[in-house]
């Protein structure tokens, strides 16, 4: 996952998935917190997943950040939501990717991908 944070609020990502240099663009999520999530309309709240599962639970992780930093950052996204929506399915898909372009909403279930931070390293030219 790489993001941008477009303010206090509201992160831009786009997902990966893996963090080496053959990792595949699969996604893109948009972030936002408590805050902005409690001000959108409740028919679009259901398409959003809390992050703190992913979170608490250990499957968004940030290899290669010190310690204090990761902690920062994971600190920053609890009670956060996300809304993604997934481009390629790695293994399903091997060829690229296609029309399938799917909305991932997983209501707080816990079975999104695994997020990585930081990026994926550029690819050799």
């Amino acid at each position: 996952m790489n993001c941008r944070q477009v303010n206090d609020d509201f992160l831009q990502c786009v997902l990966f998935d893996g963090n080496t240099a053959e990792a595949n663009l699969i996604g893109v999520e948009y972030i936002v917190s408590e805050r902005l999530y409690g001000t959108l309309p409740r028919d679009e709240r259901r398409f959003w997943h809390p992050h703190n599962y992913e979170v608490l639970g250990g499957s968004l992780i940030a290899p290669g950040l010190p310690e204090p930093a990761e902690r920062a950052l994971m600190a920053m996204l609890m009670n956060s939501y996300g809304k993604t929506w997934h481009t390629w399915h790695t293994g399903r898909l091997d060829t690229g990717p296609d029309d399938r372009t799917v909305a991932a909403w997983y209501g707080g279930s816990g079975t999104g991908p695994t997020a990585r931070f930081p990026p994926a390293p550029p690819r050799a030219a």
